[in-house]
C-alpha cells in the first residue's frame, strides 16, 4: 500500500484523514513494512467503515489487517446507538484465526504453551515461564536467529530484565 495515503503519527500509528463521505478519520496500527505489504482493499474498507452512521472517534485496523467482508479483518469500530449507530455483520468477522501465527497465552506456568515459536522452522524464539524469560532467539530486526524468518510483532533489540514481580500477600496484615 502507498504510505503517501497516510499521515504518520508514530512509527506504528498511521491516519487517513476524513475525505468523501467519511465521518471520522481511519487509523491503522502497524509498522511501515506491514503498511506497505497490506492490500489496498484494507485502505478502502477502513475508509468505508468510517462512513457508517453513529461511528465514534475513528475506524481502526490492527497490524494483521487484511480485506474482508465489509470491514477489513482486524478492523475495530465503536458505534453510538443514540447517533444512529449500526451493528454491521461485516464487522463481526468470518475467518476466525486466519493467519494467526503467534498467540501469547498469558503468564501461566506452562513454558511450552506460553512461549513463542518461529512459524517457519518451529524453533522457540521467545521462551516464557510465568514472568521469566527462558529463551531469546530473535535478532535485532525481530527475525528468527536459526532461519532468518521475520516474526510479526514489536520486539526490543534484546530481552528485558523485568523478571518476576510477584510479592506475597499476607491477609492477616489487612484484618480490621
Amino acid at each position: 500500500m502507498d504510505i503517501a495515503l497516510f499521515a504518520r503519527h508514530t512509527d506504528y500509528e498511521w491516519e487517513i484523514a476524513p475525505h468523501g463521505a467519511m465521518r471520522v478519520p481511519a487509523v491503522i496500527y502497524a509498522d511501515e513494512a506491514l503498511i506497505r505489504a497490506m492490500d489496498h482493499k484494507v485502505y478502502e474498507q477502513v475508509c468505508n467503515v468510517a462512513t457508517l452512521p453513529g461511528i465514534v472517534k475513528a475506524a481502526y485496523a490492527m497490524p494483521d489487517a487484511h480485506w474482508g467482508y465489509g470491514f477489513p479483518i482486524g478492523g475495530v469500530a465503536a458505534f453510538d446507538p443514540e447517533e444512529g449507530g449500526v451493528v454491521s455483520a461485516g464487522g463481526v468477522g468470518f475467518d476466525i484465526s486466519c493467519g494467526v501465527r503467534y498467540a501469547y497465552t498469558g503468564n501461566v506456568h506452562n513454558e511450552a504453551g506460553d512461549s513463542t515459536y518461529c512459524h517457519h522452522c518451529g524453533v522457540k524464539v521467545i521462551g516464557r515461564d510465568w514472568y521469566n524469560l527462558t529463551a531469546w532467539n530473535l535478532d535485532q530486526d525481530g527475525k528468527c536467529r536459526d532461519c532468518g524468518t521475520a516474526c510479526a510483532g514489536v520486539f526490543d533489540t534484546k530481552p528485558g530484565t523485568w523478571g518476576a514481580r510477584r510479592l506475597p500477600v499476607r491477609l492477616a496484615n489487612f484484618a480490621a
